[in-house]
């Protein structure tokens, strides 16, 4: 491991003709599943290989990794050759003109059931928790997003306003900085940016800081201003994906980091957060049925 910053491919590829038994046995299946590593646990590889786990964890050692976990993070941000086709020729994914519906379907499922699995296996638990005490705690929750990030924004805002959180969503610039800097230190302030890049986002997290209110990055890998700036920092990892494309990826990736800390809330109180569910559906259904 001369080079550790090797990508994961070259590393295995360079170390294969000084392996033999075991190790040459999981260095060829890492080789020939790169593409899917990232979203298979260690107790699948360990069966697939018919190793131990403990092999595998001394496998990835010996490529210069701290652990499994180090070993995945790296490659699922590892770019694998792939031959260059023009956005143009996909709609969704690897969706294109000559698919049939069954195709597509079972395309999308893939794509969705990926993107879940990647994101709930990359989900620093411990910013988490930090979350789910801050949102548990909180008088209001403010949450600020601007473009496809409007989605798991008004996402969050259903979940939490339906256990009785005061929560609201702001996405006009100038409703954002009115909104941010009249917070208080009860209160926490929610920024959603996949590129971390959204100027009135970031903003919206400063200006809740000075205000004296805690405040929670959730955005895409890239260490941004944002993350930087923000209390709690909560990142979706990155996937190998067309940036015409990323925006239905970071929006599913988002609403499921939302919703983890929603409903790490609603356990923190339960009781309460079922009572508030059952009265508000009932009110609900008694409007739609009048």
């Amino acid at each position: 491991m001369e080079n550790i910053q090797e990508n994961v491919y070259n590393r295995i590829h360079n170390l294969l003709p000084s392996l033999n038994g075991l190790s040459a046995k999981i260095a060829n299946y890492f080789i020939n599943n790169l593409d899917s590593l990232k979203y298979l646990r260690l107790k699948h590889i360990a069966d697939n290989c018919s190793v131990s786990e403990a092999t595998i964890t001394r496998f990835v050692k010996t490529l210069g990794f701290l652990s499994f976990y180090d070993f995945k993070m790296d490659v699922a941000n590892y770019n694998t050759p792939k031959q260059k086709t023009n956005t143009s020729d996909f709609i969704l994914g690897d969706i294109n003109h000559n698919d049939s519906l069954e195709e597509i379907v079972t395309k999308m499922k893939s794509e969705f059931i990926n993107t879940i699995d990647v994101t709930i296996n990359y989900l620093d638990l411990h910013e988490i928790k930090k979350a789910i005490a801050a949102v548990s705690a909180a008088e209001t929750i403010n949450i600020y997003a601007t473009g496809n990030s409007f989605v798991p924004a008004k996402h969050a805002y259903l979940r939490f306003y339906r256990i009785g959180k005061k929560c609201n969503v702001y996405i006009d610039p100038s409703e954002i900085a009115v909104s941010a800097s009249l917070l208080g230190k009860e209160d926490v302030a929610i920024g959603i940016s996949y590129s971390g890049k959204s100027e009135p986002v970031i903003k919206a997290i400063q200006y809740a800081k000075e205000a004296g209110a805690t405040t929670i990055a959730i955005t895409g890998p890239i260490n941004s201003i944002m993350q930087r700036t923000a209390d709690i920092k909560i990142s979706a990892v990155k996937r190998e994906i067309d940036d015409f494309q990323i925006s239905s990826f970071s929006r599913l990736s988002h609403i499921v980091i939302l919703d983890t800390i929603y409903a790490g809330v609603a356990v923190n109180d339960y009781k309460k957060s079922v009572k508030a569910i059952k009265v508000s559906a009932s009110k609900v259904a008694d409007i739609l049925n009048n």
